[in-house]
């Protein structure tokens, strides 16, 4: 038994032929079955695709039908703790504790764990997990229009209030009106242990004067151990322009509990 190209199996069954039983079975063979091949496609979840078993391959792609190696295969595996499975794309060749590309998927039991993308690595521990080297045009933190402040030189919230450990950059920016000639821009780093000894270490650029500046500053808040960050200009710009800001956490053991045995 064989499986045969269409060419081929319209010659065995093309008006006058008597098909035979080998026949029908290289017919049978040369199709897709459901149960065996794990494939198949329905309205509800479109093509549907199930690897045969646990420690074989879900997909592999070649160049060509003749090739004897595959360029890149998929699989899904569970994770070094067998609570959740992940989508592995890999090469033939690659260490086979990483892969160029991985999906984790959630805790099978609702536990919290992050659904991650990992690049160079099967078990991403962050949403992005990259293991080697990324090279970029630029960076930038999270901005939405609700990051801006006035430029009347009051201080302004930009976090609520926040308690433990923290740790944060912040880029902003303002310029004024036409016929103001000002602007100013600042890259700040702020770090705050239960508003104990609060720091920000600011890099202040401006034109216009000094009363252009950004300023960064921690401020306690309503209760002990409370507090948040605020953001002003020196002196207040003409009405209608704003200080747009850009907020990057960069610490998130808040209780520093990864640090307990």
């Amino acid at each position: 038994m064989a499986r045969l190209n269409r060419s081929l199996l319209k010659t065995r069954f093309r008006a006058g032929q008597m098909p035979c039983e080998e026949d029908f079975h290289d017919l049978i063979d040369s199709m897709v079955n459901v149960e065996e091949e794990g494939i198949e496609k329905t309205r509800e979840t479109g093509l549907k695709i199930s690897q045969i078993t646990d420690s074989g391959k879900l997909m592999s792609f070649y160049e060509n039908s003749t090739e004897g190696s595959p360029l890149w295969h998929s699989e899904i595996r569970k994770d070094v703790n067998g609570n959740r499975s992940g989508l592995h794309l890999s090469t033939p060749g690659i260490d086979d504790s990483s892969s160029v590309l991985s999906l984790m998927g959630p805790m099978p039991d609702g536990e919290s764990a992050p659904i991650g993308v990992g690049i160079g690595t099967r078990e991403p521990e962050c949403t992005l997990d990259v293991k080697g080297v990324i090279a970029s045009s630029g960076r930038i933190g999270k901005e939405n229009s609700n990051f801006k402040v006035p430029t009347d030189g009051k201080w302004h919230d930009i976090t609520e209030e926040l308690s433990g450990c923290q740790a944060f950059e912040i880029m902003a920016g303002v310029g004024g009106q036409e016929d103001e000639g000002r602007f100013a821009l600042t890259h700040a780093i702020a770090v705050n242990v239960f508003h104990g000894r609060p720091k920000v270490n600011a890099t202040q650029s401006y034109y216009g004067g000094r009363g252009s500046r950004i300023d960064v500053r921690w401020i306690a808040g309503s209760e002990k151990y409370r507090f948040k960050l605020q953001l002003r200009v020196r002196c207040a710009y003409k009405n209608g322009s704003f200080v747009r800001y850009r907020l990057t956490k960069l610490w998130y053991d808040n209780f520093m509990e990864t640090t307990l045995d």
